[in-house]
């Protein structure tokens, strides 16, 4: 082949590289995350809200030396996540739900009314708390 040819291949490689990769990074969606809300905090760690966004649910956090918090902005993940900042405590399962940090005896469970004032969420029927959950 002659030295006009190889240009003329190495054109045609180079314009349809370019095309094949203009053509799918325009039909690849890009997925936008919103922004971390804020919505409330207890003894300096943030309550996130999360979005109602299904497609983030299985975005898993962690605490920056690895240790794991859960799903992304979910109850448990708060759980864990408080009691690590706060307590300096990391909880011995590493995975499960919230009904998994209190015990499984009869009667240990009860159901309590959830009202909303002024845009705040309360539980129970007093200024009481309904329950504690402290470290060992």
């Amino acid at each position: 082949m002659n030295e006009k040819t190889y240009k003329y291949l190495w054109l045609c490689i180079l314009i349809l590289s370019v095309g094949m990769g203009l053509h799918l990074f325009f039909q690849t969606p890009v997925k936008e995350h919103s922004p971390v809300k804020i919505i409330d905090s207890y003894k300096s760690v943030p309550v996130y809200y999360n979005n109602l966004d299904r497609t983030d649910d299985n975005r898993e956090t962690f605490s920056s030396d690895g240790y794991y918090y859960g799903l992304r902005w979910q109850c448990v993940e708060y759980v864990k996540r408080f009691y690590y900042v706060a307590k300096q405590h990391r909880m011995p399962n590493v995975f499960g739900d919230a009904k998994d940090f209190f015990e499984n005896r009869k009667n240990s469970r009860q159901v309590f009314a959830l009202t909303v004032k002024n845009q705040h969420y309360f539980i129970g029927t007093s200024s009481k708390p309904v329950g504690w959950l402290r470290k060992k």
